[in-house]
């Protein structure tokens, strides 16, 4: 009998209020991360991009996270944007609320076009996930395929086409 076939009984609660430790932990050392101001643009971007991984995993932290994202966003360059647009959109996955859609049609329309693309892309995963906000999703992206920027645009063509894929009752004329 090797390691592997022994089975230890475990306590399931345990495990699930260490892993929530774990995570709770986790988050705090990216929010200390943000927050320093010792940290450096490339500091803040990777700590953004792991709280996006993070939120996959564990979805109790998406209100934490939300704040900690718009925090971020606000007053920074456009390869923290785009870092935090993105995870948006994965937290997008594990909270498709109201609150997150705010969060990303405020990135749309942003002054940097890489936040306004990952954002038009980030759209997409919200409508899919809660098609009660697929409207203000359509209406937005529609907006952004009028961007003055290609990529954008290409970002938003394809959002629109991955949105009339998931909610096919959706249509422009629905908005009126």
């Amino acid at each position: 009998l090797n390691d592997m076939d022994t089975q230890i009984p475990v306590n399931q609660d345990l495990v699930k209020a260490g892993l929530k430790a774990d995570f709770t932990a986790q988050l705090a050392q990216l929010k200390s991360e943000l927050d320093s101001k010792s940290s450096n643009d490339q500091t803040r971007f990777e700590a953004i991009k792991a709280m996006g991984k993070l939120v996959k995993d564990v979805c109790f932290l998406a209100p934490k996270m939300l704040s900690l994202l718009l925090k971020a966003r606000k007053g920074s360059n456009g390869q923290i944007g785009f870092a935090a647009a993105r995870a948006l959109g994965e937290l997008a996955k594990a909270a498709p609320n109201q609150k997150t859609l705010e969060a990303l049609l405020k990135a749309v329309e942003d002054s940097h076009n890489r936040v306004r693309q990952a954002a038009a892309s980030a759209l997409v995963e919200l409508a899919r996930t809660n098609p009660r906000l697929a409207p203000k999703t359509l209406e937005a992206l529609l907006k952004a395929a009028g961007d003055s920027e290609p990529y954008v645009r290409q970002a938003a063509a394809c959002a629109l086409g991955e949105l009339a894929e998931a909610v096919p009752s959706l249509t422009p004329k629905t908005l009126k």
